[in-house]
């Protein structure tokens, strides 16, 4: 019902509203009536997703399979009544996804559909990776934040949102994405990881990275301690 529904209105925007506008870039399709800022902020969000992924894992012009569809609502109120079980849904021809453009004035889209972009990303382009390490990197850049040109990822997850494997797979991804010790070796460490698909081949100077990982988790009962410290490393930057 909810699939029909959307699939319906994509086929009638173009020809029966004036205040639906469609924003298109690479796989990415974004059909919005909540005006110009905000329909080519959420395209701006997926497109530096897509171009700073795409450098990380070696695929200098990432693509989807399907186009993906995103119908960005003026408001909860129309929002509301067409919300999708999941963060991406198929829709035959093209994935298919909706978010509303009041729920945040800094965040143009959700984290959910940041990360689920990002998986659909990975299968669509790259070689396979460990399924923890495509999480950790949809859990990544389920952060990512765009400044005009000016790109981070890395900002903190919600304590308890990680935990486990999960937990410790963000913070060395974290860590080598924003120590810049290890920040030039990150690239070398995922395309090892398509290659052999396990952490213990890939991994760049295992030792002093998996020792402050360690150190990092032992930490994250104090709160405060951990976000100090996590924020003293900065984030990783793209302008």
């Amino acid at each position: 019902m909810l699939r029909a529904f959307l699939i319906a209105l994509l086929a009638a925007l173009p020809v029966f509203s004036a205040d639906w506008v469609e924003y298109r870039s690479g796989p990415f399709h974004v059909y919005s009536n909540a005006g110009d800022r905000k329909g080519r902020e959420a395209l701006t969000e997926l497109e530096q997703l897509r171009f700073v992924l795409g450098g990380l894992v070696g695929k200098a012009e990432m693509t989807a399979l399907w186009p993906i569809n995103v119908v960005l609502f003026q408001n909860q109120k129309e929002y509301g009544p067409h919300v999708l079980p999941t963060p991406l849904v198929d829709g035959g021809a093209s994935t298919l996804a909706a978010w509303t453009a009041d729920a945040s004035k800094t965040d143009p889209l959700p984290r959910d559909l940041l990360r689920a972009v990002t998986l659909l990303l990975l299968h669509d382009n790259a070689g396979r990776m460990a399924p923890g390490m495509e999480t950790g990197l949809a859990d990544l850049f389920s952060t990512i934040e765009v400044n005009a040109t000016h790109v981070s990822v890395g900002t903190l997850p919600a304590k308890g949102e990680l935990s486990g494997d999960r937990l410790r797979i963000w913070t060395k991804l974290q860590m080598l994405t924003t120590q810049p010790e290890y920040a030039g070796k990150l690239r070398v460490y995922l395309n090892n990881l398509q290659q052999a698909g396990g952490e213990d081949v890939a991994r760049p100077q295992p030792r002093p990275v998996d020792r402050e990982v360690r150190q990092l988790r032992r930490r994250m009962s104090r709160s405060e301690e951990h976000t100090s410290e996590l924020q003293s490393r900065g984030l990783i930057s793209y302008a």
